[in-house]
C-alpha cells in the first residue's frame, strides 16, 4: 500500500479556516460600552482661578428635602451645601461640587446658566471666602417637576 503524503500547500487553507474560526469567536466576545448621561448635550465649567470644579460630571438628582434658596451672598462652610433656589422635595436638582483654588479673600459670583430644549435659564450666587476658607462646597438647582432634554449647563465662576 502507498503511503499517503500530504503536501504542504494543502495545509495552508485548512490553516487559514482554523485561524479566523478562533478570530471570529474572539471578535464575538469583544464588548464596547458607551457611558453618558442621556439628554445631557454638555456640561461647560470656566473657572476664574478662584474656584475648582471636583466632578467633572455634575449630577441630576430627585431632591429628598425642600430646603430654602441660601441667602447671597454665601459664606464659605467646608462641606457645607449652597441652595442656588428654593429646593421642593421631589423636584430635580442639578448638583455640582467647588473647591477654593486660591484663598483670596472676597466676595464672588458663580453664575449657572442650564438650557433645556432650547429655553436657557441663568441663575447666580455670592460667595464668600475668606483667606482661611478651604474644603469643597456642594450646589444645588431646583430644576423642576420635569427635565426637558438635551440639556446643557454652563458654570461660569
Amino acid at each position: 500500500m502507498p503511503k499517503m503524503k500530504i503536501r504542504p500547500i494543502f495545509l495552508v487553507p485548512i490553516i487559514a479556516i482554523v485561524a479566523m474560526g478562533f478570530v471570529t469567536s474572539y471578535a464575538a466576545t469583544l464588548q464596547v460600552t458607551q457611558s453618558s448621561v442621556n439628554g445631557a448635550s454638555g456640561n461647560y465649567f470656566v473657572s476664574n482661578n478662584v474656584f475648582t470644579f471636583a466632578n467633572a460630571a455634575p449630577q441630576y438628582q430627585v431632591a429628598a428635602s425642600s430646603p430654602s434658596a441660601s441667602s447671597s451672598p454665601v459664606t464659605w462652610a467646608s462641606g457645607g451645601s449652597i441652595y442656588v433656589n428654593a429646593v421642593t422635595a421631589g423636584h430635580w436638582t442639578y448638583v455640582f461640587t467647588t473647591t477654593i483654588a486660591t484663598a483670596t479673600a472676597g466676595t464672588y459670583t458663580v453664575t449657572i446658566t442650564i438650557n433645556q430644549a432650547g429655553t436657557a435659564t441663568t441663575y447666580s450666587i455670592g460667595i464668600t471666602i475668606t483667606g482661611t476658607s478651604s474644603g469643597a462646597m456642594t450646589l444645588y438647582i431646583d430644576l423642576g417637576t420635569s427635565i426637558n432634554t438635551p440639556i446643557a449647563t454652563e458654570v461660569t465662576a
